[in-house]
């Protein structure tokens, strides 16, 4: 076997474990496990909806352009892209659970976090998908 053979053996070999790893200290970090515990949804949701969005959790841990919002009148619904469901089921977090949604600025990066009680979890949204998504919020979490 050539070296670049063995190259792109070691690499099938290993990197889906690693891509497997990576996604589980994610789901860790960010907070999408404790959400997934209480909010776990296995069917799609109706609402508007939008494709291929940016979203944050906390400082840490940014899911970008791979999360479809869904935004109902139950709540909010997060579906990753199929590469990304592994740990990360989809989401339909209850209205009644978010409880603030506040201004979020960190570096260059503008925002608005919605809080997620009782789990703690913030996540968060680019200001101008905010501004696009928040319609369907209830009235006390519009902010842009």
């Amino acid at each position: 076997m050539t070296e670049a053979g063995r190259g792109l053996l070691l690499s099938l070999l290993i990197g889906p474990p690693v891509f497997a790893g990576l996604l589980w200290v994610m789901s860790r970090l960010s907070g999408w496990s404790r959400l997934a515990a209480r909010y776990r949804r296995d069917d799609e949701v109706a609402g508007t909806r939008w494709t291929w969005m940016s979203v944050g959790f906390g400082p840490l841990v940014w899911y970008n352009h791979c999360i479809t919002v869904t935004v109902t009148e139950r709540g909010l619904a997060l579906r990753p892209q199929p590469l990304m469901r592994l740990f990360h089921p989809s989401l339909l977090i209850p209205w009644a659970q978010v409880a603030s949604a506040r201004p979020w600025n960190q570096m260059l990066v503008r925002g608005v976090a919605l809080r997620v009680e009782p789990e703690g979890v913030e996540v968060v949204f680019l200001r101008r998908v905010y501004a696009r998504i928040q319609a369907g919020f209830p009235e006390r979490l519009r902010l842009v």
